[in-house]
């Protein structure tokens, strides 16, 4: 995360933190979005109807929350590098 996002969420047992990760990966799994392909950086590039979906998925990648495949009937997902 970036040094702004630490500094609000600091502590180790801190609820307000658990709640932003459980709504970053809400976003990251509640979304008709594609990857279209992930460049050698890390960073993953999606593609979708919805802009403001596409956005939000860019905006999670920032805290390392990453929709990395999706198939038919499976998504694949990087959480904080797990």
């Amino acid at each position: 995360m970036n040094e702004d996002a630490d500094m609000i969420l600091q502590g180790p047992n801190n609820v307000n933190k658990m709640m932003i990760k459980e709504f970053l990966r809400g976003i990251t799994l509640c979304h008709p979005v594609n990857v279209a392909k992930a460049n050698l950086n890390g960073k993953i590039t999606y593609v979708g109807v919805q802009h403001d979906e596409i956005s939000s998925l860019y905006f999670c990648q920032q805290f390392d929350f990453k929709l990395v495949s999706r198939r038919k009937k499976m998504m694949t997902l990087l959480l904080q590098g797990n």
